[in-house]
């Protein structure tokens, strides 16, 4: 069964909260995960069922050459890697807790302290971040 991928978050966030996690980390992780979900809704991918083995692999590479609004410049590996560690943990509890395939799951690209993702060769971006 198919659901939309905000309430999918707000399922995940609700699930942080009952765990007892500090609220500082379920707003972290609620903002980091918003991106995710804006993105996807820029990819016509509004439902879980939508997600592909190649979403979270386009995902991270969008993140790698996405740019600062504010300053023009690439974002910082820290954040990179922070967004995918919260997207890799959102698809293990859906995973765990919905219909959602592990197979998809174990498709979210390990980022090296480098900056450097773990891209597949039919991802459509650059696995670097830009100089």
């Amino acid at each position: 069964m198919a659901s939309t991928l905000p309430a999918l978050v707000q399922s995940y966030i609700a699930y942080l909260q009952r765990s007892g996690h500090k609220r500082r980390i379920v707003n972290i992780t609620r903002q980091q995960l918003d991106y995710f979900v804006t993105w996807c809704q820029t990819q016509s991918i509004t439902t879980n069922d939508q997600i592909s083995d190649t979403t979270a692999a386009d995902y991270v590479g969008h993140l790698q050459n996405e740019v600062d609004l504010i300053n023009g410049a690439a974002i910082g590996i820290r954040i990179v890697r922070e967004r995918v560690t919260k997207l890799r943990r959102l698809f293990e509890w859906l995973a765990r807790d919905t219909n959602f395939s592990s197979d998809i799951a174990a498709t979210v690209p390990t980022i090296d302290k480098r900056g450097k993702a773990n891209l597949p060769s039919h991802c459509c971006y650059d696995q670097k971040l830009p100089a």
